[in-house]
């Protein structure tokens, strides 16, 4: 018998030999070009239901050395071969599964005659169209598409031979004996079929546009087309054939033929449906189908509105008549080809120049029955005609763009086509006419296509109602293709479809099925997913085995403890239910004190653990302050120490339920009125839910605004009033609950507290008294609350809610507008302390089993908690930007947070409590999350918000993506319901109202009274999240373009940005008078609130970012429109918005002014359009408690799942550190007040000059920091000639690549690599003084060189190699600068630092020409010692502990995200990064050709003015960022700048044919060529968004330009002959770069200036 461990010996071998063979089988077979035949098992029809055709004129399609805008590449003719080739087929593979097409129809292979490059005229049939490659590339594609999954149409030209006539034939092969041809009986007199009414007999028998036609009736012609196909399908490979011009052969033919070949085929037959009948009589079961021109004839006659000759115009209704005919054929209409336009026709665009027409037509192709046929450029929108062969023009001339939207569109409908297997699904006409065309595959897909031929005549009619939707009765149907259109199915079928006012096709599937763009990926290689699929089957089997294995290995290990430890839970009970269960009196709780637990195993192991058995509670864990709590108290044994013991021996979930019940039925003998009510909710329901808020509302006793600061209050009073089950709130007790004296006043004070306990905040307690109130869900006040607190009987008739309230002194004087302020950061860590206490103590005291925290203020209770009990936790994201962070800098500061905090410090609590540096209250939850829900729980309170959130913030990283999900904010306003009902009823009656609210305030607050006027308002918090600075910048443009707009702004000023934003209202005031009301401070509710409301036009949301927003629902509401910025949760309301990424104030407030204009510019009729979808929004409550209970439950399954699977006061910190935390947090957490206003900015001042000063100091550092690696090469090429570039010599090109100069630039290349991801990676002081330390080394390496010449070789190597320690401090600079973007300081980091790397990069350039010269070694010694000065000063002052900020020592650089971020911005900087690096290698070309051209002295010469002239550029740059001309005018500015033309064709004529005068001014107009690259630099950084990107762009312009240079040098020194070749890399340089300034231009200006 096998034992344990032999079974896991077996199932470790068995998975080690099933992992290669599992990998063997996942290879994709492979055949080597030449004879060997690609092996393909012969597919049937039902092969090709999943099958999506391109069809591609190999000659036109791509070419290996055509690339886009290769001028050189144009088609010299269209009437003969351009160039494409089988080779550039399989380069661009990837583009056509890019389309989600997953067959290919190409030209026909076989030799052709002169011309021939279509195909079509076959001279020998033996041998390939050598035009398109060779036969090893015929098989080379046929690999490729196998290795792709794709199938290969192979066409085949059966009907004639290429041009010739009957009485003198070329050498055809194998046809060439003229009895093998037709004679010309009843032909025309050119042997051509007739052009006016052929007969069927004409058409078979004459010459199709001269070419000679074959005798199909003659045995030799059937005998040889029999014994090529079989060659032909052992050659290659075909999973259909194409029979060409099949509708000039004799029907008789292809039954017999098709028989032969054991594959399907096409019949290629013209338009006449009665020459199809021909082909349907003779079938005699043969597999072929049809590629007919009836079916594009019938959607050119609906779509391209050209009536076929012989059909009546009807218009789309011939697509259903045709079909019904087809039918009566018993055609197969699933195996026909499918087509709108072929390489015969003319492109669709070109007969009707209509996108919407020619994307319903491709929508028919696609998603009807048929096999849809895709003709190559349709994809590009190309246009041409068949008389001049334009309808054939090469793909490659459009650059193979796959961004474009028709590009996208086919993507998109092929997938859907794939992913449905629409082609097993039936196929059914809901509607039809002459205009449309609608229909259904099975009940996946309902199709609405239309021609788009309306007019005044005939209108689009309102709607189309579609019956017999059986298969989508009750479902919501969407546009696939994003329009934004949904329509509901009703329950019997019948569904309302309105038309697209674009006349668009709409492609409607269940509102679940709809993707985004990004999810359009190319089809996967079903073969390869099919051994995929079996290598994963049989890795999950032994994988599974190997599992069960060890666990029956574990069982019998571990058997014996397993059962000891049931044994001892079963014990504690036994012991739990002979002793009793004690009640808590009021005066013993007070003594309890909420805490971490103690030491032992798992996470509590790591939070202290209580194991006292008295009944108060025992002494609190000593803390980094080192102060310890004690108490006394009876010596009776207690229940709660005695059931937690027994909850962490079990360690299951039951136990824990069970000690939760035994703990209410404890509390339930108490006396208090309240407790039986909460105590029958909590036993019925164990998942009923606690909230933890700090704002809220109690309705039933009157207390709702009072207790609210935002919209985070009214988030929980709709969840109080509208909740379905009973709920539990739990929330601090401020200064409305309490009366003039300072006490409770009503029914608190008389039912006393249910619950006490002490919070240990340092060395002080803070006693926390838990009041009860209760009643029903609702807002009505009254009788509700006293009903539950009264009689023990009395029942509330809906679900109750129950509110914990917490009395302490930190709460009890706080009011709505004072709850988040604190007058210090230890009254702040006090505050949430005592909180998160309170909230611990009542979660395990009742054992709440579900938590829902409202932003971060409750998060820290779980630290405070036994792991065994079954909690589970969902987060509401309201606001992530602040999610209670503290600095954590020295041991001292450590341990003063954690001790105020009363959170023991150990390895694991600092695993649960930090992130990037920092204490982070969110950090415990997410860490629940995480482990015990599997990373469910975040919930935000919209769903763009929490994509913001994921991707912004990095605590949320840790947690999948899918697991963060946004529910939008219900909301309910009884007065917007009103309005919306008087809107409804009477519209012009409530704007009529509306127009005298407006009067009315006008005529309040002093502002010009008319009706012409409009109300621009904003109301809410001024602050700089709100975006009221943007507003104050963007108020003058707007009054001054618009006579009739008036702006309102009024709320509580929040910053200084707000009262940035409220003298600039109050100056646009001064110069608009009559137009500007600035409320700036004041706080408006009730009547008066109601009243603005009423008045407003439009409402103003310029939010740089939005969780979800709750002002613009209210003004919507009462018939406002929205202008603002659509981020987070804004949006939701009809109005006007705008989009922008930048962190840039004037960008955003010519944004806001631009879309502000636009709207006072739209017709009232869409202004009250738009109103009155406002009226009519609705967010209903119930909704989102819905939304929150499935996902509670969601929660609640995975939780279960994952379960069964398995201090002192003293701070003793150092003054300087202490001060700045002091300073730190009062400037991000001191709430607003006007009369320290100048002080604190005054001081803001200071700071920001010093830290001027500190960062100017390190821009000069990064510059010495430069000089060590530039020294050790000047010196290097003076004592070493093997450096030297002899360009004389025949192997100059190698010898560049490969010379130790040219190892300087890669090491260089390599190294800025290296060490910016150190700087990703390390903290920013660390990595500066380990940088500060490499450059002395270096420096001192350089000087031992210039005494030591022997070394100088290894010691260039060296610093070669630690040449690029300078590149991440420049993403370190201004960091420690508050809220400064890369858009703020970046420029003037930019021209510095670009300056400095030009001077970098000419050096080593003249180092090398200067090989031959001397060096004045002095000079090199004395700089080397100042250097070595510089270089010893910076890193003592790096040293010093007040040297920098601790943002330095604090911050973290995120790498993660930052690629996403780039991609989604690639083009303006991708472009700028080809720029500058064609400018480098520009610059290195023009210096070699000049050492080729110019005496050594020149060639110094004109490098040494060079480097002159890059200091002129850098003061210039400089110069034009100092003056700051304006956003919009510094950038057109910059634009001409960057654009200057033709610098390297001047520098060519002054060298060439200027003498020494004209190089000296070459070496200045290279100024030019340094000053426009720095300024596309410059341009570059208004598109990034943040330093991390910035940093990676700037590593990727000195990796690409420091490779370029050595290019630059190969080119210019070697490669470079002749005048003529230098001239034509000049202008092409030229040419190139003003295409990419112009191209980089258009996209930067699209993204950056803002038309108002």
């Amino acid at each position: 018998m096998l034992t344990a461990r032999r079974w896991l010996v077996a199932a470790a071998v068995l998975l080690l030999v099933a992992l290669p063979l599992a990998a063997l089988a996942a290879q994709p077979t492979s055949a080597k070009p030449g004879n060997n035949r690609v092996q393909t098992s012969a597919p049937t029809w039902d092969d090709w239901g999943e099958r999506a055709v391109y069809q591609i004129v190999t000659d036109r399609f791509a070419s290996p050395e055509c690339v886009p805008l290769n001028k050189g590449c144009t088609c010299l003719s269209l009437n003969n071969y351009c160039g494409g080739t089988w080779q550039g087929m399989v380069d661009h593979l990837d583009y056509i599964q890019g389309l989600n097409l997953n067959a290919i129809w190409s030209s026909p292979v076989t030799a052709q005659s002169y011309g021939g490059y279509h195909g079509y005229w076959p001279v020998n049939l033996y041998d390939v169209n050598r035009g398109f490659g060779s036969a090893d590339d015929l098989q080379r594609v046929l690999q490729e598409l196998s290795n792709a999954g794709m199938f290969n149409v192979l066409d085949m030209v059966l009907n004639h031979v290429g041009y010739g006539s009957s009485i003198f034939l070329p050498p055809f092969n194998p046809f060439s004996d003229p009895s093998n041809f037709n004679n010309c009986t009843n032909c025309d007199t050119n042997c051509n079929i007739p052009d006016d009414g052929p007969t069927f007999e004409q058409q078979w028998d004459c010459r199709l546009t001269g070419l000679p036609d074959l005798n199909h009736s003659v045995p030799f012609v059937r005998t040889q087309f029999e014994e090529w196909t079989q060659w032909m399908m052992a050659q290659y490979s075909a999973h259909l054939l194409r029979l060409d011009a099949a509708g000039n052969m004799h029907p008789d033919f292809f039954p017999w033929y098709v028989n032969t070949t054991d594959l399907v085929a096409w019949l290629e037959v013209g338009a006449d449906v009665q020459l199809l009948r021909q082909y349907e009589q003779v079938r005699d079961g043969a597999e072929y189908s049809y590629q007919g021109w009836s079916m594009a004839a019938a959607m050119n006659a609906c779509f391209g509105l050209l009536p076929e000759s012989f059909q009546p115009d009807i218009g789309c209704e011939r697509l259903a008549t045709l079909r019904q005919e087809l039918v009566d054929m018993k055609v197969d209409k699933n195996n026909l080809g499918m087509w709108v336009e072929n390489h015969d026709t003319d492109r669709f665009l070109t007969l009707r120049d209509s996108l919407p027409a020619y994307r319903n037509a491709l929508a028919h192709v696609l998603l009807s029955e048929s096999i849809p046929i895709i003709y190559y450029g349709a994809e590009q929108s190309m246009k041409g005609s068949l008389s001049n062969n334009t309808n054939r023009s090469p793909l490659w001339e459009t650059g193979f763009s796959t961004a474009g939207p028709m590009y996208r569109f086919i993507r998109t409908l092929a997938w859907y086509r794939w992913w449905m297997t629409l082609g097993w699904e039936t196929f059914d006409v809901r509607f039809k006419d002459r205009r449309t065309f609608a229909f259904s595959r099975g009940n996946k897909l309902l199709v609405v296509l239309t021609n788009g031929n309306y007019s005044e005549a005939v209108p689009r009619p309102a709607e189309y109602r579609l019956s017999g939707l059986d298969g989508f009765a009750g479902a919501r149907l969407c546009d696939a293709l994003h329009s934004g259109f949904c329509v509901d199915v009703s329950g019997n079928g019948i569904a309302s479809v309105t038309p697209s006012p674009d006349d668009e096709p709409l492609v409607l599937v269940r509102q679940s099925w709809v993707k985004d763009e990004d999810f359009f990926t190319p089809l996967k290689h079903r073969p390869v997913l099919w051994k995929q699929g079996l290598v994963v089957t049989f890795v999950t089997i032994a994988g599974a085995v190997l599992a069960w294995l060890l666990g029956l290995y574990a069982l019998h290990c571990w058997y014996a403890r397993c059962f000891n430890l049931l044994y001892d839970a079963a014990a504690a009970c036994q012991w739990v239910a002979r002793s009793g269960l004690a009640s808590f009196s009021r005066e013993g709780s007070q003594h309890g004190q909420a805490r971490p637990l103690g030491t032992s195993n798992g996470r509590s192991s790591q939070m202290g653990s209580r194991t006292s058995s008295k009944v108060s509670l025992p002494a609190t864990p000593s803390l980094g302050n080192g102060i310890a709590g004690s108490n006394s108290g009876a010596e009776e044994p207690d229940l709660e120490e005695a059931l937690a013991a027994a909850a962490r021996q079990l360690k299951r979930e039951q136990l824990a339920r069970r000690v939760n019940a035994w703990r209410l039925e404890s509390l339930g003998k108490r006396g208090h009125g309240m407790v039986h009510t909460l105590v029958d909710c909590l036993q019925n329901d164990p998942g009923m839910v606690m909230h933890v808020a700090l704002e809220y509302a109690v309705p039933h006793m009157g207390l709702t605004g009072q207790l609210q600061y935002g919209g985070l209050g009214k988030v929980v009073e709709t969840f109080i009033c509208h909740t379905a089950r009973p709920m539990l709130v739990c929330a601090p007790m401020y200064a409305p609950f309490y009366g003039p004296d300072g006490r409770l006043a009503g029914d608190l004070a008389d039912s006393g507290p249910l619950l006490s306990m002490t919070a240990v905040v340092g060395s002080e307690r803070h006693l926390v008294e838990i009041y009860a109130t209760a009643a029903p869900a609702g807002k009505g006040a009254g009788s509700g609350g006293a009903a539950v607190n009264g009689s023990e009987g009395a029942q509330p008739a809906g679900p109750t809610v129950f509110f914990l309230l917490l009395d302490s002194d930190v709460f009890r004087n706080r009011t709505r507008g004072t709850i988040y302020q604190h007058a210090s950061e230890d009254e702040e860590l006090a505050f949430f302390s005592v909180f998160n206490q309170a909230v611990a103590h009542v979660v395990q005291t009742l054992g709440v089993a579900s938590l829902q925290l409202h932003d971060y203020h409750g998060a820290l209770s779980l630290l405070y908690l036994p792991h065994q009990l079954p909690l589970r936790v969902l987060l509401v994201a309201h606001n992530a930007d602040y999610n209670g962070t503290w600095h954590l800098g020295t041991a001292a500061r450590e341990a003063h947070v954690y001790g105020m905090l009363n959170v023991p410090i150990n390895a694991h609590t600092r695993s649960l409590c930090e992130h990037s540096g920092r204490f982070n209250m969110l950090r415990p939850v997410l860490e629940h999350m995480r482990t015990v829900q599997g990373g469910l729980g975040v919930v935000a309170v919209s769903p763009r918000y929490a994509l913001r959130a994921h991707s912004k913030f990095s605590m949320f990283w840790d947690l999948p993506h899918a697991c963060v999900i946004g529910i939008l904010n219900g909301m309910e306003d009884p007065l917007g319901e009103v309005a919306a009902a008087a809107a409804a009823a009477d519209p012009d009656a409530f704007f009529a109202r509306k127009a005298a609210a407006r009067l009315a305030f006008q005529e309040a607050k002093g502002l010009q009274v008319g009706e012409d006027f409009r109300l621009l308002v904003f109301m809410g918090r001024i602050t700089h999240q709100k975006g009221c600075d943007i507003i104050g910048l963007a108020a003058r443009s707007i009054l001054k373009q618009n006579r009739n707009a008036q702006l309102v702004m009024v709320g509580p000023i929040g910053d200084e940005y707000g009262e940035q934003a409220k003298h600039a209202l109050e100056k646009v005031s001064a110069d608009f008078p009559g137009r500007v009301w600035n409320g700036a401070g004041q706080y408006i509710m009730g009547a008066d609130k109601e009243q603005l409301c009423m008045a407003t036009d439009f409402f103003l949301c310029p939010s740089r970012f939005e969780p979800c927003g709750l002002a613009d629902i209210e003004f919507g509401w009462l018939g406002a429109v929205q202008i603002g910025h659509n981020t987070g949760g804004l949006g939701k309301m009809p109005g006007f918005y705008y989009i922008t990424e930048l962190d840039c104030l004037e960008e955003q407030a010519a944004r806001l002014a631009s879309t502000a204009l636009r709207a006072l510019r739209a017709p009232p009729e869409q202004l009250q359009s738009k109103a009155t979808e406002a009226l009519c929004a609705k967010f209903p409550p119930s909704r989102m408690v819905q939304l929150y209970d499935q996902h509670w439950a969601r929660v609640h399954a995975v939780a279960a799942a994952r379960a069964k699977a398995g201090g002192d006061g003293e701070d003793g910190l150092g003054e300087n550190e202490a001060l700045f935390y002091k300073e730190q947090w009062l400037e991000d957490n001191t709430p607003y007040n006007s009369k320290e206003s100048k002080g604190r900015q005054a001081a803001q001042q200071q700071r920001r000059l010093a830290a001027w000063v500190r960062n100017l100091a390190l821009v000069l550092m990064q510059a010495v920091m430069r000089v060590p690696s530039v020294l050790s090469l000047l010196w290097y090429s003076e004592s070493s000639r093997a450096g030297a570039i002899n360009f004389d010599s025949v192997n100059t090109y190698r010898d560049i690549f490969g010379s130790l100069v040219a190892v300087y630039f890669y090491c260089y290349a390599g190294s800025v690599l290296l060490f910016q991801l150190l700087g990703f990676f390390m903290p920013p002081l660390r990595y500066m003084r380990a940088a500060a330390c490499i450059n002395v080394i270096a420096v001192l390496l350089a000087l031992w060189a210039l005494w030591v010449p022997q070394s100088a070789n290894i010691i260039y190597l060296i610093n070669s190699a630690t040449a690029a320690t300078w590149v991440p401090m420049t993403c370190f600079i201004f960091l420690d600068l508050s809220r400064a973007s890369v858009s703020q300081h970046g420029p003037l980091v930019m021209a510095y630092g670009d300056t400095l790397d030009h001077i970098m990069s000419i050096a080593p350039a003249w180092a090398i020409l200067h090989s031959q010269g001397t060096i004045n070694i002095a000079g090199m010694r004395a700089a080397g010692i100042v250097l070595l000065v510089l270089a010893v000063w910076f890193l003592l002052w790096l040293g010093h502990p007040a040297s920098l900020s601790p943002h330095f020592r604090h911050a973290r650089l995120r790498l993660r995200g930052q690629a996403r971020l780039l991609l989604r911005r690639r083009r303006a900087w991708a472009a700028a990064v080809t720029i500058t690096t064609a400018d480098a290698f520009a610059g290195a070309f023009v210096a070699s050709m000049v050492f080729r051209i110019k005496t050594l002295e020149n060639s110094s010469h004109f490098l040494l003015v060079t480097v002159i002239t890059a200091v002129v550029t850098s003061a210039l740059t400089g110069a034009l960022l100092t003056m700051q001309p304006g956003r919009s005018a510094g950038l057109r500015l910059m634009y001409c700048l960057a654009s200057i033309p033709a610098v390297t064709v001047v520098q060519g004529i002054l060298i060439i044919y200027c003498g020494t005068p004209g190089l000296y001014v070459a070496a200045t107009v290279l100024a030019a060529l340094l000053i426009r690259t720095n300024i596309v630099g410059l341009l570059n950084l208004h598109t990034l968004p943040n330093r991390e990107t910035f940093t990676l762009v700037k590593t990727l312009q000195v990796v690409l330009g420091s490779l370029a240079i050595v290019a630059g040098l190969a080119t210019g020194g070697s490669l470079i002959n002749t005048n003529v070749q230098g001239w034509a890399v000049i202008g092409s340089y030229e040419v190139a770069r003003l295409l990419l300034v112009a191209g980089f231009i258009m996209l930067h200006r699209r993204e950056n200036i803002a038309k108002p």
